[in-house]
């Protein structure tokens, strides 16, 4: 009993000694207890004598134990920053399977700790770290997972691995939340997160997690931290938070938003944006045909307004002019209503004229518009500007994004550096202008041939350009490259798209899913090739995949609004077009949908607001004119038809439909000359068309 209560108080130097004297002292008041009351004192002398011994020397050697166990500590602990130091070096010499190794074997000698240890702790997160970069995704997830609730740093890997394998969001943000208390503190171990990279992964949570005001809120705390994260930066523009321009001192440039122009009436749509006088040009020879199909259609796409949508399975060509004026107008734009190629429908066609001598510059010779006050290199000047580039073209205002990139930034990193070069690229695909994104696409794969970021989109712009030679070499290139990477099947795709071959270019965009089942542009360009074949399903199931994947994919809407218009679903239609306006307010062919969905609903009057709100933000848009230019026919009101269909004229010169439709008005109006030399040059246009165009003439004759 004595023997026992000795070695229980033995835990701690002081207390051991302190316990040692008080049992000591208690043992003679023993033994004097015992001879006072009559006991056997010889033997009771004897135990006591014996048991004190044993407790001495039990004390004893616990004290030796605990100046081991401590000089123990001292030497792992010596240990684990031999091991940390080993795999920090490794990790960043980018060593990483010596790293997995090392730190396998770290985990391993930390076994035996205990599980709540601070080193043991660590040593996940290094051996998790080590796997996250050796792109062991899956496995470094569980390994963090142990300890996301006790350790910041395995709680960040768990986060990294859940936005790359796009799984428990709400796990990996409940970790970092938990441990809110530690983001200040940051021991020096490799790779540790700082605050500004915590919130930024917070901020990315929240925001897939549809908490939109969270997000932007720990995004804005991020960058207050470091305001060079340009991944911040980036999440900002596509939350179109404002609070992103504030982020370093605004540089003399001209504000961000612009004025709503439009206060003709309450009831009329509207963009956010000033209406620009802007047109494209310098198309090549296969975008400048018929606008016979391509503006009945009125919701055909251009690449990056919609993904490619497509919806012709033959080229647009005068063959198909000369089908389309067999019938009355009425019947020309049911049949050929989602017929053609995109190209064909968005914007002008060489002949237009700008007004705007600064935009004309932007679309020809971008390095020739004048530099407003140049600035150095200074990084956050250069900083700003890029963020505000960004912003702009998130906000689909491109040509003050182009106009910025030009005018603000340096020229030698605008031709040196690849985001600039992909970003002129993505905003002259926006506008419509191929061959300038195609020259600057170009010049991106000259600097960075091995590049796949962007190459879908590239092909997208030849698939529009027909140009297949160039088109093929890119795909040929590409899966030499990596034949397992997704956006070479992309690529692909298109190229059997242009072939006119659909089967196989639905597979080939099939396997760009398979190969990520998060691609939102390869399932929307997988539903537009349904479309084409009339697979309306299967058309809207992809669509609505992609808008799963990326909510704010307005293509995909644009989609599922044409699959509800050749279904006769106007509408739904209708629907689905304004909530992709929504998205992008600017986009002249969405303005258009929304008309001819209008139109076929029997509300001339709203569509006419949509199709001038696309003719302010285009003036020189063929398929905003001719659509406005036929609907003011079809309304009775002759004489702004009469002066609208003279500016298509001018712009549309070799249009057999425009010049038909010309002389049908100036019949109506009585001109049966002018009439007459419409017919005639629509019929040397069209010979194909001969039949309607005779019957025209032969009427007007009658009447004359």
């Amino acid at each position: 009993m004595f023997f026992h209560s000795v070695r229980q108080n033995a835990g701690g130097n002081t207390s051991s000694h302190d316990g040692l004297g008080t049992q000591n002292q208690d043992n003679v008041q023993m033994m004097d207890a015992s001879v006072f009351n009559g006991l056997p004192s010889a033997t009771a002398a004897a135990d006591a004598a014996a048991g004190a011994a044993s407790a001495g020397a039990a004390s004893a050697a616990n004290l030796g134990s605990n100046y081991a166990d401590s000089s123990s500590i001292l030497r792992f602990s010596e240990k684990f920053r031999r091991f940390e130091s080993l795999i920090s070096d490794h990790l960043s010499q980018l060593n990483v399977e010596s790293a997995v190794f090392v730190s396998e074997l770290l985990l391993a000698e930390c076994s035996t700790l205990d599980e709540l240890s601070r080193e043991r702790a660590f040593a996940h997160y290094l051996y998790s770290l080590s796997l996250y970069m050796n792109d062991d995704f899956h496995t470094a997830m569980r390994v963090s997972s142990e300890r996301r609730h006790d350790n910041l740093g395995c709680a960040y890997v768990y986060a990294r691995c859940c936005l790359r394998l796009k799984s428990n969001y709400s796990d990996a943000l409940d970790g970092l939340l938990s441990l809110q208390y530690s983001w200040e503190s940051v021991p020096s171990i490799f790779g540790y997160p700082k605050k500004s990279t915590v919130c930024l992964l917070a901020g990315k949570l929240f925001k897939v997690l549809d908490h939109e005001s969270k997000g932007e809120t720990y995004l804005r705390y991020s960058l207050d931290g470091n305001p060079y994260l340009w991944e911040a930066s980036k999440e900002l523009c596509a939350l179109r938070s404002h609070s992103v321009l504030t982020v370093f001192k605004k540089p003399a440039d001209s504000p961000i938003h612009a004025t709503n122009t439009d206060s003709k009436s309450r009831n009329k749509p509207h963009t956010p944006f000033k209406a620009p006088s802007r047109s494209k040009q310098n198309l090549s020879n296969s975008q400048t045909t018929s606008l016979l199909s391509a503006s009945n259609i009125g919701i055909s796409v251009s690449p990056h307004f919609f993904k490619k949508a497509r919806f012709t399975t033959t080229p647009t060509t005068a063959t198909s002019n000369a089908n389309a004026t067999s019938t009355d107008t009425s019947a020309i734009e049911n049949r050929h209503i989602g017929t053609t190629t995109p190209s064909k429908l968005s914007g002008t066609d060489s002949h237009a004229k700008l007004r705007s001598s600064m935009d004309k510059k932007i679309l020809t010779n971008p390095h020739q518009a004048p530099r407003v006050g140049t600035v150095d290199s200074n990084l956050d000047e250069l900083f700003s500007y890029f963020i505000r580039i960004e912003y702009c073209k998130l906000r689909y205002d491109s040509f003050k994004a182009i106009r910025m990139m030009h005018n603000r930034i340096p020229a030698h990193i605008i031709s040196s550096m690849p985001w600039c070069l992909s970003t002129l690229g993505k905003l002259h695909f926006e506008l419509v202008n191929y061959e300038m994104a195609k020259s600057y696409f170009s010049k991106l794969r000259s600097l960075q041939p091995t590049r796949f970021e962007d190459m879908d989109i590239f092909s997208t712009v030849l698939w529009h350009l027909q140009d297949k030679i160039t088109l093929s070499a890119l795909c040929a290139e590409l899966l030499t490259l990596d034949k397992y990477n997704p956006v070479a099947w992309c690529s692909l795709g298109n190229l059997h798209s242009l072939n006119k071959d659909h089967d196989e270019a639905i597979t080939a965009f099939g396997k760009a899913i398979q190969l990520n089942p998060f691609f939102a542009y390869a399932y929307t360009l997988q539903g537009h090739e349904y479309s084409n074949s009339d697979a309306f399903d299967n058309a809207k199931s992809c669509f609505r995949k992609a808008l799963t994947i990326e909510k704010t994919h307005y293509n995909a809407l644009y989609g599922l609004g044409m699959c509800c218009v050749k279904l006769g679903k106007f509408e739904e239609a209708l629907l689905f077009f304004e909530k992709a306006r929504g998205l992008n307010p600017v986009n002249v062919i969405l303005n258009c949908c929304c008309g001819v969905a209008l139109e076929r609903l029997q509300q001339p009057e709203r569509a006419l607001n949509f199709y001038e709100l696309a003719n302010e933000l285009q003036p020189n848009s063929s398929l905003a004119l001719f659509k406005k230019s036929q609907l003011l026919l079809n309304m009775g009101q002759y004489s702004s038809a009469l002066q609208n269909f003279k500016k298509l004229e001018t712009l549309t010169p070799d249009e057999a439909h425009v010049h038909f439709l010309l002389g049908n008005l100036y019949q109506i109006v009585g001109k049966k000359q002018d009439a007459m030399n419409q017919y005639t040059i629509a019929m040397n246009l069209d010979p194909k068309g001969s039949q309607l165009i005779k019957e025209a003439m032969e009427k007007c004759h009658e009447q004359g």
